[in-house]
């Protein structure tokens, strides 16, 4: 069901069956289309697709070095004084909701790798293939544009790179974790547990696209305005027809875990990793406390990200003219989201003490009626009043604003 070379450079790599990565039926040896070669890597979908000869590269050993090359650390800062060997490191491992995680990446040795983080429910192991299965609540991207990173886009010219996250935009809850007597996170937590993984590509898929990078087969492989955000190879979407991707058209999402550029709201810059057999290698893998956070609550006419918002403020006053309406928003830091600001979706209850004074709509679910606007309906005063509800698992509610609404 898969090659004798793919058998030979990753079996000592992977407790888990290498031939779940892709369809037998469809893809597997003797069928109509051979994806892997003799080596593990892809050979490509698409017509007319090369390949180098990667047959003085590519060994076992070698892959065993690839997976075991960088150090990992995870920290809640993007920067380290020390010097790691190879290995994964726990700076931090408790975090609290809506904290930054950082996965600090010390490989400098390696500057075409690319990688990857991701969060699952799955309880993986290093040298093991993530592949995304039906069921698994973890997810698979973490739901923020700083998860992928080339190695070649250093942090402030340093010798290492780094991915990250805010927990309240990767939708980590709450969880303990339990430790070994050392003090060190255990690699098994209780079942459910979200785990964090550093995937790269494979060790043979990483030989055969630098190597036709080398040869003129693929152009290179650029990263879109960040150093960290890397472009896939050939295409700019996540069809199932991408030239490196393993998936036929009635084949199942479980063969590939998806990373890919998704677009959308953020815009090109939003990519993410797609591997090029649909295979990623675990190179990190991370088990972490998040502890509830306490909801803060702020106001103001616009969503911008304002460093010195302060949460402070409990009280304030705002004016408007009769008739007139005007944007407002008020929105929750939970804690420190480092740049994520302006979260309006959020629960919050509103109540306006004198409603023939001013109308206030939040979040609104109706198609016609515009969400975060205060009119002015007579001269007069009166409060607004928003209370921040709890969310489980994330943070604690109960952070009121009060604002004086003067109607001019």
């Amino acid at each position: 069901m898969i090659s004798v070379g793919m058998a030979a450079g990753m079996a000592a790599l992977s407790s888990m069956p290498v031939f779940a990565v892709y369809s037998p039926e469809n893809n597997g040896v003797g069928s109509e289309v051979q994806i892997y070669n003799e080596y593990g890597a892809h050979m490509g979908l698409d017509e007319g697709t090369k390949n180098a000869d990667i047959s003085d590269i590519y060994s076992e050993t070698y892959a065993d070095d690839y997976l075991h090359a960088g150090a990992y650390i995870i920290s809640d800062s993007p920067t380290t004084d020390k010097e790691y060997d190879p290995g994964v490191y726990y700076e931090t491992d408790s975090f609290t909701y809506g904290d930054g995680i950082y996965v600090i990446i010390q490989d400098e040795k390696s500057p075409e790798k690319f990688y990857t983080m991701i969060k699952s429910t799955q309880n993986l192991a290093i040298g093991e293939e993530f592949i995304w299965r039906e069921g698994d609540v973890g997810g698979r991207l973490l739901d923020d544009k700083y998860t992928s990173t080339h190695m070649a886009g250093n942090y402030k010219d340093s010798g290492y790179s780094y991915v990250s996250y805010d927990t309240s935009g990767g939708k980590l809850a709450a969880q303990s974790v339990e430790k070994t007597e050392d003090g060190t996170p255990m690699d098994e937590q209780e079942e459910g547990f979200t785990y964090l993984y550093l995937v790269s590509e494979t060790a043979a898929d990483f030989v055969q696209r630098t190597a036709n990078e080398e040869s003129g087969y693929e152009e290179k492989a650029q990263a879109s305005e960040r150093a960290y955000m890397p472009v896939n190879n050939s295409k700019s979407d996540a069809s199932p027809f991408n030239n490196w991707s393993n998936l036929l058209e009635d084949d199942s999402n479980d063969y590939n875990d998806r990373i890919a550029r998704i677009g959308g709201q953020e815009g090109d810059s939003n990519t993410r990793l797609y591997s090029y057999s649909g295979q990623n290698v675990i190179v990190a893998k991370f088990a972490v406390e998040i502890k509830e956070g306490v909801g803060e609550l702020t106001w103001a006419e616009d969503t911008a990200y304002n460093e010195n918002t302060d949460y402070t403020q409990t009280e304030g006053t705002i004016t408007v003219k009769e008739g007139e309406s005007k944007t407002l928003y008020f929105h929750t830091q939970y804690t420190n989201t480092w740049g994520r600001d302006g979260y309006k979706n959020v629960a919050i209850r509103y109540a306006v003490n004198d409603e023939s004074v001013i109308s206030y709509v939040g979040q609104s679910e109706e198609e016609d009626t515009e969400s975060f606007v205060l009119t002015g309906l007579k001269k007069g005063t009166t409060t607004l009043t928003a209370t921040l509800d709890s969310e489980d698992g994330k943070y604690a509610g109960g952070a009121t604003v009060i604002l004086t609404v003067i109607v001019e």
